[in-house]
């Protein structure tokens, strides 16, 4: 395939779904659905998706074909592109990982939705072995193919703990350019939603950017579309190129 004119459009988003469906959440999931056909990306990661109904709606919505949904890590991946393979590891707790193959024209690259264990103290603690853990595994999975790493890591992205996975994994982060944070805050005061690709030295993508920070008028009161932000960023064809 000709790298040159290649553009893979993504977007991850933790959506803060239902295990089941209560009052407010079909109206949520309508407004999600709204800004994924605007987004019109080509591939979007989810964490916090619990229902395989819920899934096919948003995959429906985004106008993907091909789905991989892990109900019991809600974590879940939609693509315009054909899913070859896939692998998930759960990490307990409702954390783990999910790995989707995506045939791009030749090129087979994986796609990884992740979430971890949020908190401090304790969780913190069992979040570094899991982020270990993460590591280890994507390294074993995609040392042959290009990657990208979304999700929840639930750790800030001036933490330590955000370092040492990217030093782990020699990757980058897209949310930062020439050591600025480019996308802001994801939860709360913090972001600790992901974009992370192999390390190069010219980044093979525009920086990534905040998503899906729109609102929604519920039982007149003003909230958010999920207690979490969204990233959105778009790969070129250098992307296709790099190995860990």
């Amino acid at each position: 395939m000709k790298t040159a004119a290649f553009v893979l459009s993504v977007l991850t988003l933790n959506v803060a779904g239902p295990r089941r469906i209560h009052q407010g959440w079909q109206s949520r999931r309508e407004a999600l659905s709204v800004v994924l056909k605007a987004e019109n990306a080509d591939v979007v990661a989810f964490q916090e998706t619990w229902r395989g109904e819920d899934a096919g709606a948003l995959a429906e919505a985004a106008g993907h074909p091909y789905r991989a949904h892990e109900p019991a890590l809600g974590l879940a991946v939609t693509s315009r592109r054909r899913i070859v393979d896939r692998t998930a590891l759960d990490l307990g707790d409702d954390c783990g990982i999910l790995r989707v193959g995506l045939d791009l024209d030749g090129t087979t690259a994986d796609v990884y939705s992740a979430r971890l264990e949020p908190g401090t103290g304790p969780e913190a603690t069992r979040r570094l072995v899991q982020l270990l853990i993460i590591a280890e595994f994507i390294r074993a999975q995609s040392k042959a193919r290009p990657f990208i790493l979304f999700g929840d890591l639930a750790t800030s992205s001036d933490d330590k703990q955000s370092e040492i996975l990217l030093n782990l994994l020699g990757a980058r982060d897209l949310c930062v350019s020439h050591g600025d944070e480019m996308c802001g805050r994801t939860l709360e005061d913090r972001r600790v939603d992901y974009a992370l690709i192999p390390y190069s030295s010219r980044p093979p993508s525009k920086p990534a950017r905040a998503a899906f920070t729109e609102t929604i008028e519920d039982s007149d009161e003003t909230r958010p579309l999920s207690t979490h932000f969204g990233l959105a960023a778009r790969l070129d064809g250098s992307w296709l190129k790099l190995r860990l």
